[in-house]
């Protein structure tokens, strides 16, 4: 996990997270060992190891016996009232590792203030009546609030009728009375065109997921200001094609059509995974990047830092969006309103001048 979720803290947390699903009745008996801990709560050997520990120290569970499962002493309780649950929803589809340490940094600033939370996943382009969705998911869960992740305008707006709700990304614009933090795509997408068109780079491809036509418009918007009066010997709608379908195979077909029309110099990647699929095709063409090819990508992990070359590339404070979402549960989840950052740009390898004749 990131340094920013605070390392020294860490085993403390798991601890509390460990014993808030014992008294959910996930485990009954005895604890799984640290290798199944680490799969389902995304962290450390280390940090499992500590949470152990801490949890040993409290009596929640017995002492480690070789061959042997820890045995649980705490005491299994009743499921949380709805006045602690947090339901979670975010669309559906392919997950990176950025978003998965995001997901876990919002359950655990909500779950150490004494609450509980679930996380569902939801194709947001799917459901022409996000309202009635959101209804049977809190018919279920009986939530207090919801956190929407980078939601669309139908949604935000169905969400804030029904329920306190917390916005990481997606359409801000769609409620006044939302709480939530994030930054601004266009914002991000500008200062690396920019900075690419610095470097001479003139096409740029952008894939864009399907989030949202405001999203979409963004993207473009940024892509022509970025260029300036490149713009208009571009296609910007070209350049800026939906990948509509989170499959890894399919990624890999889009990579080989627009590669073919649009013949790009950079692009500008919105996740670790893109960036992976993208390598695979480059490697497969002889591609060579920088040389060839620039990459931008605009999420930060401890893993794409292993890549090679390491791109260029956005780190994302997720540590400060746990913060918010934490003052907004102690204040009673009243709206506090939208709060934006700007990203850090972190310098890679993955940058280069523009062939002199690539742009003609």
């Amino acid at each position: 996990m990131e340094s920013h979720l605070c390392r020294e803290r860490l085993p403390q947390k798991l601890a509390l997270l460990i014993e808030r699903d014992i008294r959910a009745g996930t485990w009954e008996r005895h604890l799984p060992g640290h290798r199944t801990l680490m799969k389902r709560y995304l962290t450390s050997a280390r940090t499992c190891i500590g949470a152990l520990q801490v949890l040993e120290s409290r009596g929640s569970i017995g002492p480690a016996r070789q061959g042997k499962r820890r045995v649980i002493r705490l005491s299994p309780a009743a499921e949380p009232s709805s006045s602690q649950t947090l339901l979670i929803i975010r669309g559906d589809g392919a997950v990176s590792r950025s978003e998965e340490i995001e997901r876990q940094a919002y359950r655990l600033a909500w779950e150490n203030e004494g609450g509980q939370s679930h996380v569902i996943s939801l194709d947001f382009s799917r459901f022409k009546h996000p309202e009635e969705v959101l209804k049977g998911a809190i018919e279920r869960y009986s939530p207090r609030a919801l956190l929407l992740s980078v939601a669309t305008t139908e949604w935000v707006q169905a969400a804030v009728r029904l329920l306190p709700t917390f916005l990481v990304g997606g359409a801000w614009r769609a409620a006044t009375n939302l709480s939530g933090l994030g930054f601004k795509i266009g914002t991000v997408v500008e200062s690396a065109v920019r900075k690419l068109h610095e470097l001479g780079h003139e096409r740029i491809l952008i894939p864009v997921e399907p989030m949202g036509i405001e999203i979409t418009v963004a993207v473009r918007q940024s892509l022509a200001e970025g260029l300036g009066e490149a713009a208009s010997r571009v296609d910007i709608e070209a350049l800026t094609p939906i990948f509509a379908e989170p499959i890894s195979a399919v990624w890999k077909s889009y990579w080989e059509r627009h590669f073919r029309i649009n013949d790009p110099t950079a692009v500008i990647v919105g996740k670790d995974l893109h960036v992976h699929s993208l390598y695979g095709y480059c490697r497969r063409r002889g591609i060579s990047i920088p040389r060839d090819l620039s990459l931008v990508c605009l999420e930060h992990t401890d893993q794409i830092e292993w890549t090679d070359p390491v791109p260029s590339r956005f780190g994302y404070p997720t540590g400060m969006v746990a913060k918010h979402l934490r003052r907004w549960r102690q204040r009673g989840c009243v709206p506090l309103g939208m709060k934006f950052f700007d990203l850090q740009w972190i310098e890679g390898e993955t940058t280069a001048r523009c062939p002199l004749s690539r742009n003609r």
